[in-house]
């Protein structure tokens, strides 16, 4: 046998085993010369019925055109080509796929085409697809049900809010009458020792609820990133000083030790007074709050390169290791005595960072442990060549304290007192009348127009939650009266936040008083308004 035949006779015996489909045709027309059993088996026929026939004779129909296509192409060009994935019909009706290799002879007057069943390729390919569109199913559902939880989230976030606002305008609005009434009997008990600490103890626990009412409002509108700054050159200095100095009946009444270094010149800084006032208010409430009775607490302010830095040591309760790098987060308190007589929500640290922050500047604590006292450190960066603005000499604006300066250039002038809390407006207007004004009240704000377009006051103070129509809208009717041009109009609300101001100063209103408003306070801006000419 010769070596050409042993190979020939390899190559079919292969052939014959083989689960590839094989096939050889020759001529033009592709006649079938060689089929091996798997070819058979693909196409359901047996070698006499497919030898000496055209290659497309076993081709079904979808396949027809592609088989002839390629093998021409092959036939002429005699060079190798596989097709594209081809589908057609199945012997059981299922959607089956094939694929030709062809290749042509050493002769090039025929073919060797090889057809592989891909099917089972295909069915795994559209298994592994289907997967995958089920995953990125689950995967758009999950972010669906995410994005579902985020606004279900942001609208609940946003109820809270609401209910904070509400929360804090129901607790203050009995506050007021509260700290009115505390007010009247102090006046009515001057004299008797142990009834003036009472009342003393009073108007302390008044102001400490609405100082939490204002830490919680602040701390929701600080997580929601709502507060905004109204910087200009302020002396920081200056702020410091008055702070220190508010902040002193505090210290008297706890008995503690406190010494103030100020520096020798203004310190200017790029801020909002309002905004940091309340970092140097919370910081020293916070020294005093944690050192004891007897305590010494050491205030210093000085410039540092490019830097204003504030200083307060106590030798307080001191901050555990475990603790101090968690002292400004929210909520964060160290351990307290079960009385809490001077604890606080864990919301003043909170304010203080994140208003430093927003400032530009950073703020540090440090303590040597518990029982060793503590020291915060404030620095803010300096205005260079910048004097800061003189203290305005205007009327004072809402809730700053300015000292009466004289008698009441107008007798008795008449005030209008708009409240749907009878309690609130009727102990205002005794405490009013003891104040020397002629003092009338109403209950809601259609009352409050009539009585004004009636009475024509010179003041009115007036409360927004009101039923009828809103304060809002009392204030807009009441501003549009000519007869009324001059009345002073005062908002007195438990609402406090800057949109809110906005809102009153928009409805036409002079001031805006956020309740339990101090009483002294209260009675210097009706003073300064009852001198002031009309505008």
């Amino acid at each position: 046998m010769s070596d050409q035949s042993d190979r020939f006779d390899l190559l079919r015996s292969m052939a014959e085993a083989s689960p590839l489909a094989m096939a050889v045709s020759e001529g033009p027309s592709h006649v079938l010369r060689y089929v091996n059993p798997a070819f058979c088996r693909l196409y359901g026929r047996s070698p006499g019925e497919l030898l000496g026939r055209p290659f497309a004779d076993a081709c079904p129909d979808e396949e027809l055109a592609a088989a002839r296509t390629l093998l021409d192409r092959v036939f002429e060009t005699g060079a190798a080509e596989i097709s594209a994935d081809l589908s057609r019909a199945g012997p059981d009706r299922d959607t089956a796929f094939w694929s030709y290799a062809a290749w042509p002879l050493l002769d090039h007057e025929g073919v060797f085409t090889q057809v592989t069943d891909t099917t089972e390729r295909h069915q795994a390919a559209e298994a592994r697809q289907g997967e995958l569109q089920a995953a990125n199913q689950q995967l758009l559902l999950a972010a669906l049900r995410e994005d579902e939880r985020s606004e279900k989230l942001l609208i609940a976030d946003r109820a809270k809010d609401d209910f904070l606002a509400m929360l804090a305008h129901e607790l203050r609005n009995p506050l007021a009458p509260v700290l009115f009434a505390n007010e009247i009997l102090a006046r009515r008990v001057a004299g008797d020792p142990s009834l003036e600490r009472q009342c003393a103890l009073i108007d302390r626990q008044v102001r400490h609820m609405g100082r939490l009412l204002d830490d919680l409002l602040e701390a929701s509108r600080l997580t929601r990133g709502v507060i905004t700054l109204r910087r200009a050159p302020t002396d920081f200095a200056a702020l410091v000083g008055t702070a220190v100095t508010a902040a002193g009946a505090v210290f008297e009444l706890r008995r503690q030790e406190v010494s103030y270094v100020e520096p020798p010149e203004p310190l200017c800084v790029d801020g909002d007074a309002t905004r940091l006032e309340q970092v140097v208010t919370n910081i020293l409430s916070n020294a005093s709050k944690y050192t004891e009775p007897g305590g010494k607490i050491r205030i210093t302010l000085q410039a540092e390169p490019d830097e204003a830095v504030l200083r307060v040591a106590d030798t307080g309760i001191g901050i555990a290791p475990e603790l101090l790098p968690r002292i400004f987060d929210l909520f964060t308190q160290g351990e307290r005595s079960l009385d809490r007589s001077q604890g606080g929500l864990g919301i003043g640290l909170t304010l203080v960072r994140s208003l430093v922050t927003l400032h530009g500047g950073t703020v540090e604590a440090r303590s040597e442990g518990p029982g060793r006292g503590s020291e915060l450190t404030v620095r803010l960066p300096l205005l260079k060549d910048v004097t800061p603005p003189p203290p305005a000499k205007t009327l004072a604006p809402a809730n700053e304290t300015r000292r009466n300066t004289g008698p009441l250039a107008v007798s008795r002038p008449l005030v209008l007192v708009v409240d749907d809390n009878r309690d609130g407006a009727d102990t205002l207007v005794e405490l009013g009348t003891d104040w020397g004004y002629e003092m009338r009240a109403v209950y809601d704000g259609l009352s409050a127009v009539d009585a004004a377009r009636e009475l024509s006051p010179r003041i009115i103070v007036m409360d927004i939650g009101l039923p009828g129509i809103d304060g809002y809208e009392a204030a807009r009717r009441i501003r549009g009266e000519p007869a009324l041009a001059g009345v002073r109009l005062v908002a007195f609300t438990g609402y406090g936040s800057r949109e809110d101001r906005q809102r009153t100063r928009d409805a036409g209103f002079d001031y805006h008083l956020i309740k339990p408003v101090d009483p002294e306070e209260l009675e210097r801006l009706l003073g300064d308004l009852s001198r002031a000419p009309a505008p």
